[in-house]
């Protein structure tokens, strides 16, 4: 009887000609670039956001009150249409940014997911909407 030598496959999380120290260094700067991107997002949006509030000025309800739902339903719609709009154009800036870390043990940027979705954008450019966020409360509370 003959014992058969045995050898460990490579875990199925590994890719192809890469070893466990490759993988754990592109996971490690995956990790970085989440971070380097979540802090543009941040940054690009909490900019936009203010200035963009500044340009709207304070939610007045007194002079909501003299407006229609309808039309203050069509001006949280333009909103709403422009964060959609500001959002793509900043998710195609931010795809224009270099990674210091790309290239790295064939590490890509550009496939990150984070970079295509601009969730975190989305996140920090409504929270610091006050004017939007005033207006809807404002709506939702008007009989």
């Amino acid at each position: 009887m003959t014992r058969k030598q045995f050898t460990p496959s490579t875990p199925y999380f590994i890719g192809k000609g890469k070893s466990v120290y490759d993988e754990i260094t592109i996971r490690g700067i995956k990790l970085i670039d989440i971070s380097y991107v979540s802090s543009i997002y941040l940054a690009l949006g909490a900019f936009l956001s203010i200035h963009i509030d500044k340009q709207l000025g304070k939610f007045n309800s007194l002079e909501a009150d003299k407006k229609s739902k309808s039309r203050l339903y069509t001006e949280v719609l333009l909103q709403f249409s422009f964060i959609g709009i500001l959002t793509y154009i900043v998710r195609n800036f931010v795809e224009w940014i270099p990674f210091p870390l790309n290239g790295i043990k064939g590490y890509d940027h550009l496939k990150l997911r984070e970079i295509s979705s601009a969730s975190a954008f989305g996140v920090i450019f409504f929270l610091f909407q006050n004017n939007l966020r005033d207006k809807l409360i404002y709506l939702s509370n008007r009989n």
